[in-house]
């Protein structure tokens, strides 16, 4: 048997250039070189890795602060414009004043939806109580780097507005017939 022997030893690499300065994000691979004692040359490749140090980017804007649920055609949803970066995944929530959650949605490798519509119910399918409500989205990448963007305050409004007909007179003549025209 041939004596021989064995370092145990970590190299770490602060994601710095050869000019001192952070390299940009991207994929690397890393390659050791030694050279032994006997003058035997020797090298070790690492597979790719990527460096990500840029969070996920999100905008986000409200169609409206109030929404009515009610089926009239008029902002029967609240509705959130949302542009952002492909990413591992992105969650949403919306919250009511207790911080009970009232939607959800889970999504990976893919950007934010265009527009999120959500129809004023909770979890379990009823409709929610008339209130103050908060959306949050947060977006989380390969690094594990994260970012949230919320509309902290919004209303839902179901209210149902009603008209009423009343007659001054039980009867009505063509012009020029007063007094009931």
């Amino acid at each position: 048997l041939f004596p021989y022997t064995t370092l145990f030893r970590s190299l770490s690499w602060d994601g710095s250039g050869s000019n001192g300065k952070k390299v940009p994000d991207g994929s690397y691979s890393a390659k050791l070189d030694v050279v032994f004692e006997n003058g035997t040359p020797s090298s070790a490749k690492t597979g790719m890795f990527i460096i990500d140090t840029v969070a996920p980017q999100i905008k986000i804007q409200a169609v409206s602060d109030v929404f009515s649920p009610n089926a009239d055609s008029r902002l029967d949803t609240f509705d959130v414009l949302q542009s952002g970066s492909e990413e591992l995944s992105w969650e949403e929530f919306i919250y009511d004043n207790d911080g009970n959650v009232m939607f959800h949605k889970f999504y990976e490798n893919s950007k934010p939806n265009a527009k999120e519509s959500w129809n004023g119910k909770d979890m379990n399918g009823n409709l929610a109580k008339n209130g103050f409500y908060k959306y949050v989205i947060t977006g989380r990448d390969i690094a594990d780097n994260e970012t949230t963007a919320s509309i902290d305050r919004f209303e839902l409004k179901n209210v149902y507005t009603s008209a009423f007909l009343t007659l001054s007179e039980e009867m009505m003549a063509p012009k020029g017939k007063a007094p009931y025209d």
